[in-house]
């Protein structure tokens, strides 16, 4: 009789998403005459092949031909409208950002599962809040601090690394140590506590990270009827009927979540209890006091308004929400410096004679780092050409008309040179990778990895462009009051970790295998094969003499 009830209820909550649907589609008329490819399922239209792992190059040759504007159709007919124009990601990203807001199944989704509101899922005052009381913590000043942090780290790395080559060149899985290394760091870094992953001592909370990605994709279809859920049905039913549904990818989350909220729980509770024994205790963690947490709770207690602080649990959702932005992200594209080295053996040597000069004198301090020419050039590209997150997803509130700095053609051959997006939960794509990679912006080798391009002035056409990101004329870390607030932090580990095994090693692609990087909320690597879907990147490695 339970689940009978259940049924009947999830039937119910259905019918509303059905309706929504309807009425977007009458607003969705103006989307019609924009170009796009043809769907091949009239369920779910083309997004089987739009989000499928193999998908990188089904987006390239859409906006080959499509151009910056097109649509994809998407669930029964619905317009989903991708848009990599620079002046019209202006309004989106800075302008008009609350009327463009994140995809509401998904941050729902992510704060269920985290438990609490952080920055990934907090809208309007509540976001503005958290931001400004975590800026300090991610200045170029702090940065400086946590310095020894990421040095101490990447030498652990390195010294683990030696020991696995120490008889001769090896294969090595590289996900395994940029994975690890990303996630000590934000454990260290982000709020004072060690996980031991580099030592291999974090299994439980590193398997629940590297499988919450993956597991939100199969769970992407039912993501839509959270926020609806959550809104009718209290958090304790809502946990029975999940456990009543024979769906394994969602079971799979509710484990995830468990392992995740348990655990911040506990990293809270003690960050709780070394601040009330003042500030020696704190000093005496792992962070030393300078983690972001401990920063956090300073802004947040030195605040003299009450609704300037954070309470407690928008304070442990942000435990969570750290290890989520910055563990796989980071791992990802450090992996993918690595891979872009080991291909390009000359921009490796170059880069390595730059790294062994700057460290002749021991290890290289922030600013001098910082300062490197090459090792900027180097990240600058991989995060250029191969942004971690190549496409954000928003949801359109009210009816906007987007000025356009290029014109498109519609499907009645008309020169269009605004765009009209309807309201009412349109899906909006804002094509990160389609603006780095737009030959009318970096000239005619946009799609080709050159660490060279950023050591000598850029076309005029980049400035001309405006793109409105926050990082090297890039759209890679977005733009706004929701841009990455941490992009300087990835930055630092990747550089930190690469001036401590670049001079000491060689990398080179495997022998047998080819790496292959697959689409999902992130872009990952893995080995090429019908079998092989979880991430990995084996790498050859030697020492170098």
């Amino acid at each position: 009789m339970a689940f009978l009830n259940v049924l009947v209820s999830l039937a119910a909550v259905s019918l509303v998403p059905l309706y929504l649907l309807v009425s977007r589609l009458v607003r969705q008329r103006s989307l019609w005459k924009v170009p796009g490819p043809e769907g091949v399922s009239l369920i779910s239209g083309i997004l089987t092949t739009w989000f499928g792992e193999d998908a990188l190059e089904f987006h390239d040759k859409t906006m080959d031909r499509f151009g910056r504007i097109f649509t994809i159709p998407g669930f029964l007919g619905d317009k989903i409208v991708s848009v990599a124009d620079t002046k019209a990601l202006y309004d989106v990203l800075v302008k008009n950002q609350e009327n463009f807001r994140e995809i509401d199944g998904v941050r729902e989704h992510t704060r269920v599962v985290i438990g609490g509101t952080g920055l990934l899922t907090a809208l309007g005052d509540t976001h503005r809040k958290q931001r400004k009381l975590m800026t300090p913590a991610f200045s170029i000043n702090h940065m400086r601090r946590l310095m020894p942090i990421f040095q101490e780290l990447s030498r652990s790395s390195a010294a683990r690394m030696r020991e696995e080559v120490a008889n001769g060149p090896k294969e090595i899985d590289i996900m395994d140590y940029t994975s690890r290394l990303a996630l000590e760091l934000i454990a260290r870094a982000g709020f004072g506590h060690s996980f031991g992953a580099i030592e291999g001592n974090d299994e439980g909370y590193s398997r629940a990270l590297k499988n919450f990605s993956p597991t939100a994709a199969k769970l992407a279809n039912g993501i839509i009827l959270l926020p609806i859920l959550t809104r009718l049905v209290p958090g304790r039913m809502l946990r029975s009927m999940a456990e009543m549904i024979p769906w394994r990818p969602l079971h799979d989350m509710m484990l995830i979540s468990d392992t995740m909220q348990a655990t911040s729980r506990d990293i809270w509770e003690e960050k709780k209890r070394l601040f009330s024994l003042g500030d020696k205790s704190v000093v005496n963690e792992y962070g030393e006091g300078k983690d972001i947490m401990s920063i956090l709770l300073k802004n947040t207690l030195a605040s003299s308004e009450a609704d300037e602080r954070m309470t407690d649990d928008e304070l442990l959702a942000q435990i969570n929400t750290f290890t989520l932005a910055a563990s796989d992200t980071t791992s990802n594209t450090f992996s993918r410096v690595l891979h872009l080295l080991a291909l390009h053996s000359e921009v490796q040597q170059k880069l390595r004679e730059e790294l062994v000069e700057a460290s002749m004198n021991g290890e290289i301090e922030h600013d001098d780092l910082c300062a490197l020419p090459y090792l900027e050039a180097v990240i600058r590209e991989t995060l250029r050409l191969y942004p971690p997150v190549a496409y954000v997803y928003r949801q359109v509130v009210n009816d906007a008309v987007l000025p356009l700095a290029h014109p498109y053609t519609d499907t009645n051959g008309m020169e269009r040179h605004e765009l009209f997006v309807p309201g009412g939960g349109t899906i909006f794509i804002v094509n990160v990778a389609g603006v780095n990679r737009d030959k009318a912006i970096w000239g005619l080798d946009a799609k080709e990895w050159k660490p060279e391009r950023w050591l000598s002035p850029l076309p005029d056409s980049v400035a001309e462009a405006r793109i409105p990101g926050v990082y090297a004329n890039t759209l890679t870390f977005i733009g706004g009051g929701r841009s990455c607030i941490g992009f300087k932090f990835a930055q630092l580990e990747m550089k930190t970790a690469l001036a401590h095994l670049i001079p000491v090693f060689h990398f080179a692609p495997p022998e047998k295998e080819e790496i292959v990087w697959r689409l999902g909320s992130i872009v990952s690597p893995t080995v090429n094969g019908p079998t092989t879907r979880h991430s990995e990147m084996p790498l050859r490695v030697s020492l170098i003499v």
